[in-house]
């Protein structure tokens, strides 16, 4: 009897001492629903709207944001267009994990957020310049991920679409992000 009794006091205390002592794990993030659309998104330190762009090579302008429409235009090697909008579909989230204590910032109120060493974040998309955004705790949140401080275990998949308009007038959307000056690189 005193045996078992020692046994379970011990395995009480155990179990007390473990949860005083084990730092809890930040919830993982739930992923981006497939198909979630964020709206101009001009990804890239210097990408603006309403400025012009130049492209780098022969580009495709598409009637809709689907590769299967109809092609409005082409455009060669240094021709111009106006940078209009775009929509970024999230495909699926990244995962990234604060390894450390850092600062972040609230994407639309840049409101300054801390994560906690092992916060994890559902990383949407790249910004450019080493910075991740994605969601914590219910909120759209920026945060360099430049050397050690954020490590990124699975990146975003997602496609983004550019709306741009031509001398002409002429609105379309371009899957070529990369063959256009002006939307950095």
């Amino acid at each position: 009897m005193r045996s078992r009794r020692f046994s379970l006091v011990l395995s009480i205390t155990a179990l007390a001492l473990l949860a005083i002592t084990a730092q809890p794990l930040a919830a993982a993030p739930k992923a981006k629903a497939v198909g979630s659309q964020l709206k101009n998104i001009c990804p890239g330190q210097d990408c603006t709207f309403n400025t012009e762009w130049r492209a780098r090579g022969d580009v495709a302008i598409y009637k809709n944001r689907d590769v299967n429409s109809e092609v409005l235009l082409h455009l060669a090697k240094g021709d111009a267009v106006t940078g209009i909008s775009s929509q970024l579909v999230i495909r699926k989230s990244g995962l990234c994990t604060a390894n450390q204590p850092i600062a972040a910032y609230e994407k639309l109120t840049r409101a300054p957020i801390s994560l906690k060493a092992r916060d994890r974040i559902a990383a949407l998309y790249f910004s450019g310049e080493g910075y991740v955004v994605g969601t914590f705790a219910k909120k759209r949140i920026e945060a360099c991920c430049v050397g050690t401080e954020i490590d990124c275990k699975s990146q975003p998949e997602n496609e983004l679409w550019l709306q741009v308009k031509s001398p002409s007038g002429a609105l379309g959307w371009t899957n070529q992000r990369d063959k256009f000056a002006g939307t950095s690189d």
